[in-house]
């Protein structure tokens, strides 16, 4: 019986409109037909590439015309340190954070500080990452 997606494919093609804090549509992107059993599929956006100002930093989400799941995630500044924390609260425990000297913090977000490497996830135990 013919469908609309390949044979060897088992996901259909989905179709994203990633949108700002503000509720604008700032990307679409496609996602083609993928083999679920053997591969992955993934969609990402590239913030860079995107003329963003001050304004789009908040809570963003993708949507999809025929809504099969809603992701939210916070974009922010790294200028507006009041804003991140506020952001970065509703989804973790802030312990430490750093910008620009990270000597004093138990973890840093610049690489090669050996403090930046995440081997093997959180541990519960220790309540750090490992």
């Amino acid at each position: 019986m013919p469908t609309s997606v390949n044979e060897t494919k088992t996901s259909p093609a989905i179709r994203f409109k990633w949108r700002s804090a503000d509720g604008k549509v700032v990307a679409t992107q496609k996602l083609r037909p993928y083999d679920s059993i053997r591969g992955t599929q993934f969609a990402s956006l590239n913030l860079q590439q995107l003329a963003l100002t001050n304004s789009s930093a908040g809570m963003w989400n993708e949507e999809n015309p025929e809504v099969v799941a809603s992701v939210w995630f916070p974009v922010y500044s790294t200028e507006n340190e009041p804003l991140f924390r506020s952001l970065v609260r509703d989804f973790f425990v802030i312990k430490d954070s750093c910008k620009d000297n990270c000597s004093s913090t138990t973890w840093s977000i610049f690489h090669p500080d050996p403090k930046s490497d995440i081997l093997t996830g959180y541990d519960k135990f220790s309540q750090t990452l490992v």
